[in-house]
């Protein structure tokens, strides 16, 4: 078996982890892919929520900051 360094230095990681992580990644690509091409505007709904919820909580975070700097 040949172990490589992880990143953080801490620790061997094993090939098999990153083809094991790669493996997950490109199952979860494949299903959002197919999602996307059988149900295109259940998905677009979702973007856009997403989306929406992602500003709102930007905002939220922007009106707390302002209110503790005054």
């Amino acid at each position: 078996m040949v172990a490589a360094v992880c990143r953080d230095g801490t620790r061997p990681c094993d090939l098999e982890d990153a083809a094991v992580k790669l493996v997950a990644i490109g199952a979860v690509v494949v299903f959002l892919v197919f999602y996307i091409m059988t149900s295109p505007d259940q998905a677009a709904h979702i973007v856009h929520h997403g989306w929406s919820t992602a500003v709102s909580v930007a905002h939220g975070i922007g009106n707390f900051v302002n209110k503790l700097a005054s």
